[in-house]
């Protein structure tokens, strides 16, 4: 079983590796600011750190790894403008899951699992639809408020 430091060093290096050779993909910024000092692949690689630790919200993934890496991310920005600089990546997230699906299908095993925990809505709620809050519907002896 890998180590915190090995996994973060192991995801670090994929990040990384992937902007170094594509340019175009890491380039993304159009400001003065174009080259931070907490770069775009340690923010990625913060939030990939979800899996390891199996957390529900990328907030306590964030607070779990600043307790737990010391030194790992020296420049490392607060919640707040991690989360807004993420939430600004979806392209480069996007592709750089395209490439990790791409080298575990080269790999001798040839197998992929994917799994997306966030629920598609396939509907809007009734009471929603009616313009009502839901509340007015059921009560707890089930009978309607109205």
């Amino acid at each position: 079983m890998h180590n915190l430091q090995t996994y973060l060093l192991e995801c670090y290096v994929f990040v990384d590796d992937y902007f170094q050779t594509h340019p175009r993909v890491a380039s993304w910024r159009c400001s003065n600011n174009d080259d931070p000092a907490f770069t775009d692949a340690e923010v990625i690689v913060i939030a990939l750190m979800q899996g390891y630790f199996r957390t529900d919200t990328l907030k306590r993934t964030y607070q779990l790894v600043v307790a737990n890496t010391e030194g790992a991310f020296p420049d490392r920005s607060g919640y707040k403008q991690w989360i807004r600089r993420l939430k600004r990546m979806p392209d480069q997230v996007g592709r750089l899951v395209r490439a990790a699906a791409l080298r575990g299908l080269a790999d001798e095993t040839r197998r992929l699992y994917v799994a997306d925990s966030k629920p598609i809505p396939l509907c809007e709620p009734f009471a929603t639809q009616l313009g009502t809050d839901a509340s007015s519907f059921w009560t707890p002896t089930g009978r309607s408020s109205a």
